[in-house]
């Protein structure tokens, strides 16, 4: 564990954090969660009883915070574990072990993540989880002369909880359209729009953009043209 300022860094292998409203268990267990950052002081409250029996509810519990980089399991020790320790000043902290990747890129054993004012903020958001899933589609639905209705599916990111969401119909942003949705690996659900005052006849093709705070964008599978 490394406690820098108001956060407390760990390195092991969580896999279910739900008692103190975090991911919950994958069932069969197929993710860890092998570096954690969660606050010290107290910011919610336990439920439980948990799965072992152990019963804290209504007690006072850290907050985990949005930074799940995602580490591989190395082989060297046979444990299956990724970081050993880690270090850190108010710039950077350090994991040191046996991990090969992180968020899936060649890293072995030792790697560095800086604060946001001197990282280069790269990772943007993304559909991929562990279990996987399908990319979520985009449909577009006529439901009277003029209405389209839209669904579209919610991605996450490693280190921005809210993400902006932008409508591009024809592709031109739809005027009034934004929206900051609260997503998570395991929490990823799906939302809908009605776009009205369209041209009876016209021809419409949608999509949305998925942007983080930093300006990385996703683009959302486009829909099948529908006519108004």
């Amino acid at each position: 564990m490394l406690p820098l300022g108001e956060v407390l860094y760990s390195v092991g292998h969580p896999h279910d954090c739900s008692w103190i409203h975090s991911f919950p268990d994958t069932s069969p267990r197929v993710r860890w969660q092998r570096a954690l950052a969660q606050t010290i002081a107290p910011t919610t409250t336990n439920l439980g009883p948990d799965n072992f029996g152990w019963n804290y509810k209504g007690r006072a519990a850290s907050s985990v915070l949005q930074w799940f980089p995602q580490l591989s399991a190395g082989s060297y020790t046979g444990q299956s574990q990724g970081a050993w320790s880690l270090a850190g000043n108010d710039s950077y902290i350090a994991l040191g072990g046996e991990f090969p990747k992180i968020n899936g890129i060649a890293q072995q054993g030792l790697a560095r993540m800086a604060v946001s004012a001197i990282a280069p903020n790269k990772m943007g958001p993304t559909y991929t989880t562990n279990p996987p899933r399908t990319v979520p589609p985009t449909t577009a639905t006529r439901t009277a002369s003029g209405t389209i209705k839209v669904t579209y599916g919610t991605a996450w990111d490693y280190d921005n909880e809210s993400l902006t969401y932008e409508l591009l119909r024809n592709g031109t942003v739809v005027t009034g359209f934004t929206r900051s949705i609260k997503t998570n690996f395991w929490s990823v659900p799906g939302q809908t729009y009605t776009d009205t005052g369209l041209s009876p006849g016209t021809s419409y093709v949608y999509q949305v953009r998925i942007k983080d705070l930093f300006g990385n964008a996703l683009l959302s599978p486009k829909s099948s043209a529908v006519t108004a």
